[in-house]
């Protein structure tokens, strides 16, 4: 195992940042990160997508694991009595488990997660409850993410199936696969552990080198997931169009360039929107438009876009959710440099990117 220091400049601390990589025997990743100041810390546990592929017979198997797993009401209890609570979610690349609070409780928060992470071996009457439980939730979903979905599907086939799943595809999963799939993802090789925040960084590196190496060797990471063909699709939204097209990671300047573009189609059409998972893979960009499709403005897209690019570097549990879903890339991701890349692009990737939005299908 090693560690790496690195040194960068944070919005809003004066100094260097220290942050800590750390690598584990079994191939687990850990990403720490000390922001001075704040009293507070954020720890994002990740489980790549990768180490068991999701199939039309299968997606949705990772989600109903997460609701498995998380279901411990003693973890809930020990975090609520602190005044901190365990988020959970499932994307196309990775189940998160997050937690933010008190910087002074991160030894509280690791102990948490580590008893979310053992055998899990359902009967078939709770995976039926929990897929009820899933298909409760779906109806929550926001019109907009519906329609991100649809598009991803057209862009991306089969690759990167929407991790929600079907309650029917639920319901049929055995016990045994479960526990099976548990036992697959819940491994050093297949895992990352960001904590970022209040912290000793190097005290911090070795709870979380201590956290890794307690878990089961085994592989994985991020899914395969090759670039979708440079188009853009169309459909008819409630409002009006809604365009979507592939992108890339957020450290590509045309992949900027194009999320520039969306956020000036948002811009032109007031109460449009941009639904956008940054990855360190390709990707899809939707915006539901309210309205007929314009032109985008280029310009006030690279303001939108920058602005929001600083709101989540500076949002601790977003922060925290970067570090460990890059980490599983075994990439890093500059947070500190990102948000004013958009006002820096060229001439020429923008006006490619407008063009792609105003002549795409």
């Amino acid at each position: 195992m090693w560690s790496a220091f690195a040194l960068g400049v944070v919005i809003g601390q004066q100094g260097p940042v220290p942050r800590v990589r750390v690598t584990a025997e079994n191939g687990g990743r850990g990403f720490v990160e000390r922001l001075a100041g704040s009293g507070e810390v954020a720890v994002c546990l990740a489980f790549g997508a990768g180490a068991v592929a999701d199939t039309p017979e299968t997606h949705g198997a990772r989600h109903l694991l997460e609701h498995l797993a998380a279901r411990v009401p003693e973890v809930d209890q020990a975090l609520e009595s602190r005044g901190m609570v365990l988020l959970a979610e499932t994307t196309r690349d990775a189940t998160f488990f997050e937690v933010r609070g008190p910087a002074g409780e991160l030894r509280r928060v690791l102990a948490s997660l580590k008893a979310l992470i053992r055998p899990i071996e359902p009967t078939r009457e709770e995976i039926v409850a929990e897929a009820g439980t899933i298909f409760e939730e779906s109806a929550l979903v926001l019109p907009e993410v519906r329609e991100a979905a649809k598009a991803w599907s057209e862009l991306f086939g089969d690759q990167g199936l929407d991790p929600f799943g079907t309650v029917s595809a639920l319901r049929s999963l055995e016990p045994a696969a479960v526990a099976l799939l548990a036992r697959q993802t819940f491994v050093g090789g297949n895992a990352s552990l960001a904590v970022v925040g209040d912290i000793d960084p190097a005290k911090a590196a070795a709870e979380v080198r201590e956290w890794l190496d307690a878990l089961p060797s085994g592989s994985g990471g991020l899914p395969e997931r090759p670039p979708a063909p440079p188009r853009v699709v169309r459909r008819d939204g409630a409002g009006g169009p809604v365009l979507a097209r592939p992108i890339g990671p957020l450290t590509d300047s045309r992949s900027l360039a194009n999320l520039a573009g969306a956020f000036g189609l948002a811009a032109a059409r007031p109460r449009s929107t941009v639904t956008f998972t940054p990855s360190p893979l390709s990707a899809t960009v939707t915006v539901s438009l309210v309205g007929a499709r314009p032109t985008p403005d280029m310009t006030a897209g690279q303001a939108a876009l920058a602005s929001w690019l600083r709101g989540q570097a500076a949002d601790f549990r977003t922060r925290a959710r970067w570090r460990a879903v890059w980490a599983l890339a075994d990439r890093t991701l500059d947070l500190d440099d990102l948000p004013s890349a958009p006002l820096r692009l060229s001439q020429s990737f923008l006006d490619e990117a407008r063009r792609a939005w105003t002549e795409g299908s």
